[in-house]
């Protein structure tokens, strides 16, 4: 046997060496690509099935419509949900959304008249945070056919401490419970608070 065929020849060893490890860098495996599934409505709200992402854009493209990303995330499977519209909705949509506010949700607040003065600034901070991002708050507060003077109260402790920031609507006392809704300002009243200031 030739000497260069015994594994002590550094030349061979290098050669075969390169060839390893340039055929190994060649059939490295190809990374996946992650394939987004999303929830697709069409315009009339009926749910159309899960497709890919992909698919649901040549689908929009095909029927002549424009996809628009209704919420960040389906109930249980974490798939964003798109929603088919014709680009005239779109436009119709558009406009009409920049003269008007955006309104928040609806929260609701409920209490005994028990309730501690520490309870009360608690869910009196929270209020002022709802109120801050648009939401409505409807209030209860149960308590004894008797005492609807401590309901007036703990409803006088809701305006001082509210004010301006708020308005009070549909307040009523009706066999030991006291309800309200407590909203934003109307912007009427913002802009001119807005004067006033400047």
């Amino acid at each position: 046997m030739p000497a260069w065929c015994t594994g002590n020849n550094p030349l061979l060893e290098s050669v075969v060496f390169r060839h390893v490890r340039v055929c190994s860098t060649q059939t490295a495996a190809p990374e996946k690509k992650k394939i987004e599934f999303v929830l697709l409505i069409d315009p009339n709200g009926k749910v159309l099935g899960t497709r890919t992402k992909e698919e649901a854009v040549l689908f929009a493209k095909k029927h002549n419509y424009q996809l628009v990303k209704v919420d960040e995330h389906a109930e249980a499977k974490k798939r964003k949900i798109y929603k088919l519209v014709t680009t005239r909705d779109m436009l119709l949509d558009s406009n009409g959304d920049k003269g008007k506010p955006q309104k928040g949700a609806v929260k609701s607040l409920l209490a005994s008249s028990k309730i501690t003065d520490s309870d009360l600034d608690h869910k009196l901070k929270s209020i002022k945070k709802w109120l801050e991002k648009n939401s409505e708050i409807r209030v209860a507060i149960s308590g004894t056919p008797e005492g609807s003077r401590q309901l007036e109260h703990i409803f006088e402790k809701f305006q001082a401490s509210l004010g301006t920031e708020a308005r009070f609507l549909q307040k009523r006392i009706k066999d030991g419970m006291l309800k309200f809704v407590i909203t934003p300002p109307s912007e009427k009243k913002t802009q001119s608070q807005k004067k006033d200031e400047e």
